[in-house]
């Protein structure tokens, strides 16, 4: 079982103003930081550390760039440092317009 959160600052804006031909509408860089916690269940041996945990912390951060299709749909690619992979894809589903 893992749980994280992870905050995002877009940077669509300030590259508009360096780069004028650069779409905000339908491109969205951003950069990101997030933390989170791997619960095993049950004790686990790391035979390469010499250890033996039950729960790890996690810390993940890099960048990534969104690809706008619609106000409903977008694919995103992300890299960054990770201990779940380098590379990350996927596509995002707005389901509602809940704002706080």
């Amino acid at each position: 079982l893992m749980y994280s959160g992870q905050i995002s600052y877009d940077l669509g804006e300030a590259i508009d103003f360096g780069i004028p031909k650069f779409n905000i509408d339908k491109f969205d860089p951003y950069v990101f930081f997030g933390i989170g916690s791997n619960i095993i269940m049950g004790e686990v041996e790391n035979p390469e550390l010499h250890t033996t945990y039950s729960s790890a912390m996690r810390m993940n951060y890099g960048g990534g760039l969104r690809y706008i299709h619609n106000p409903s749909l977008s694919f995103f690619i992300e890299g960054g440092v990770s201990d779940y992979g380098q590379v990350h894809f996927g596509l995002d589903l707005k389901i509602s317009d809940f704002r706080f």
